[in-house]
């Protein structure tokens, strides 16, 4: 989150810590499969496959997930079908996904990716800086930052687009097994 953080403990329990302001320290009872934090407001995904949120966005649909991303104030959850479901703000479009099938999403500040099935990406809301319009590529992993997003390429090699004032849209070469594209800028 942005000045908090979760862990998910050994049998499942969650566990926050740092500013409590909107109350994302708070979690509710029970066990969970994974954990996603937002800027203020971390989401759960239960072994049932239903999301469950706290903090400033405190709700989640009724739908059934594989997997949640949060963004910055705002949440996708993909669907077993593959269809993306966003929830929370879209003042930039960023939780009006599109049509799926996807197998991962990975929200950003204020727009949102999804990963095809044939390994291109896409992106939906903000795209001030570019973060909202992926290169070419088969990738196997994205991660979308604050205004940037990166994409592992089945060669091992990364890709980023989008606002790159620090290079973090400037990735070194070789080759990585994991990215984590950070929020600010």
């Amino acid at each position: 989150g942005h000045d908090h953080a979760c862990g998910l403990r050994q049998d499942g329990t969650p566990e926050c810590w740092g500013n409590t302001d909107y109350a994302q320290n708070f979690v509710p009872d029970g066990t969970f499969a994974s954990l996603t934090a937002g800027r203020h407001h971390v989401c759960g995904l239960r072994d049932s496959g239903s999301a469950e949120c706290w903090g400033s966005l405190n709700t989640a649909p009724s739908d059934t997930f594989e997997a949640l991303s949060s963004g910055g104030f705002h949440i996708c959850g993909l669907r077993p079908d593959g269809s993306a479901e966003c929830w929370g703000d879209d003042v930039h479009g960023q939780s009006s996904a599109l049509a799926g099938p996807f197998v991962a999403l990975s929200a950003g500040a204020n727009h949102s990716c999804g990963l095809r099935t044939d390994g291109s990406a896409e992106c939906w809301g903000l795209d001030y800086h570019g973060q909202s319009s992926p290169l070419a590529g088969t990738f196997i992993v994205l991660s979308a930052g604050g205004s940037h997003t990166c994409g592992l390429l089945t060669d091992g090699s990364a890709e980023c687009w989008g606002w790159d004032v620090h290079g973090q849209s400037s990735p070194p070469s070789g080759t990585f097994v994991a990215l984590a594209a950070g929020e600010h800028p």
